[in-house]
């Protein structure tokens, strides 16, 4: 059965939503990470809802190296919305991993081979999704490591994420690099909760 809901914003996870307040009209969901829970989630969504807009929102990591982190990304499906137009966002392209690209030379190498400008694992599933059924669909996103940015943990070798905690007793100024990453998620999760704040206060205020 269809449910009417003004806005959905996907997130794949928790955290990347923390400091955002869904006001009236706007459902949150979370999808997991990865291109196969981002299908099936959007397919439960659209199955389920038939809203005015579907937001893909998130973390996402810089290929090119003239976006820095905090950067504010996204792409539309249209060209109806002034206000990431106006807000000092940058319209960007995307590209879908099937991991998460954690290296400065991944990076620098994805970027030659895809032109992309910032790279994530679920906003083209999501995206076509929404186009087969004819609704709009945003993806607004922030860089949350850019291309001079390396990820401390591999998160695609269970194996090295376990050998962290090894690596922050042994390895010289590797607690350092892991507290100083993790400030930077916490900052953008906060820049972007509030850049999602602003973005719906202006979009009810020209809806009355």
């Amino acid at each position: 059965m269809e449910q009417n809901s003004d806005h959905i914003v996907i997130f794949a996870t928790r955290f990347e939503a923390r400091n955002f307040k869904p006001p009236p009209g706007v459902k949150v969901i979370f999808s997991g990470v990865g291109k196969k829970r981002a299908e099936k989630c959007i397919k439960k969504v659209l199955g389920k809802y038939r809203p005015h807009c579907v937001i893909n929102s998130g973390f996402a990591g810089g290929l090119n190296p003239g976006f820095q982190t905090g950067t504010i990304v996204y792409r539309v499906s249209d060209e109806s919305d002034d206000f990431l137009r106006q807000s000092g966002a940058i319209a960007a392209k995307f590209y879908c991993s099937e991991k998460v690209i954690t290296s400065i030379e991944e990076k620098r190498e994805l970027f030659i081979k895809t032109g992309a400008d910032v790279v994530d694992m679920e906003s083209e599933v999501i995206f076509n999704a929404c186009r087969e059924k004819g609704i709009p669909c945003k993806i607004i996103r922030i860089i949350s490591d850019d291309a001079t940015t390396a990820m401390p943990v591999d998160f695609n070798k269970p194996l090295d994420i376990a050998l962290g905690v090894i690596k922050v007793i042994f390895v010289p100024g590797y607690m350092h690099r892991l507290n100083e990453f993790s400030k930077k998620m916490y900052e953008a999760a906060k820049t972007l909760g509030e850049f999602l704040r602003t973005y719906f206060e202006h979009h009810t205020a020209i809806q009355k």
